[in-house]
């Protein structure tokens, strides 16, 4: 196994959540084509009564919709064959309107996602391996009182 990149994510309540999304070319220096698993390793409790923190949209991956989920949120699979210019060029010429906004952008795509969500009740040093192609979001903490 070769780790190509590690990332330590706060989890939080406040607006800046991610919707749900893959981690795409800014997660992972590969490129599209090529396979992946993600390790999603919990440094703290995250449970399910407090809002869980991660949810998978199960079998998103392999799901008759997945490319225009993908279109939608202008993932690497959309670039075109001869790349881009330079990063001004993809950002004016990306299809969709960003990684966390399936939710405005294509309600219908949401709405599938939220049908086959699983949230996990995790324990610190639990890890979840899924495919890089996975749809996952965050879930907002509640605030304990």
């Amino acid at each position: 196994m070769r780790m190509l990149r590690d990332i330590f994510l706060v989890k939080d309540t406040d607006q800046y959540i991610c919707g749900w999304h893959v981690d795409d070319t800014g997660f992972w220096p590969a490129t599209a084509e090529a396979p992946g698993v993600n390790a999603w390793i919990a440094i703290d409790d995250m449970p399910i009564d407090r809002g869980g923190g991660f949810a998978l949209a199960l079998g998103s991956h392999t799901a008759p919709w997945k490319a225009e989920a993908h279109t939608v949120t202008g993932s690497t699979l959309t670039f075109p064959e001869q790349g881009f210019r330079d990063a001004a060029d993809m950002f004016a010429n990306r299809t969709g309107s960003g990684t966390c906004n399936i939710q405005t952008s294509a309600p219908h795509l949401h709405a599938k996602m939220e049908h086959s969500k699983y949230v996990y009740d995790i324990k610190r040093g639990d890890v979840i391996f899924h495919d890089r192609w996975l749809f996952h979001r965050t879930v907002p903490f509640q605030k304990q009182r």
